[in-house]
């Protein structure tokens, strides 16, 4: 995989002591009242860490929307944001 580069901003060192050393302890999809809340029309893959702190995509840095997730698993290159609100509860 190809190494990218980032700007080394203060941010970084916030993201670090929120993601490093972390553990995910769920995975679910975004309920209706969620999206709903955020003003979205999908949802979104919810990734529960230890430390209480829930992981989400958007679709951009606004925040307009649900966004994907790419991975590296040859099995399932996307995790989609999805658009029904049934059965996809894990």
């Amino acid at each position: 995989m190809k190494k990218i580069k980032t700007k080394n901003w203060q941010g970084n060192e916030d993201i670090k002591k929120i993601l490093l050393n972390r553990k995910i302890v769920g995975v679910r999809y975004m309920d209706k009242n969620e999206v709903e809340g955020l003003g979205w029309y999908k949802q979104a893959i919810v990734l529960i860490l230890d430390n209480g702190v829930r992981i989400f995509p958007m679709s951009d840095n606004e925040g307009n929307d649900a966004g994907s997730l790419a991975t590296t698993d040859k099995r399932l290159k996307t995790i989609p944001a999805a658009r029904d609100f049934e059965g996809v509860v894990f």
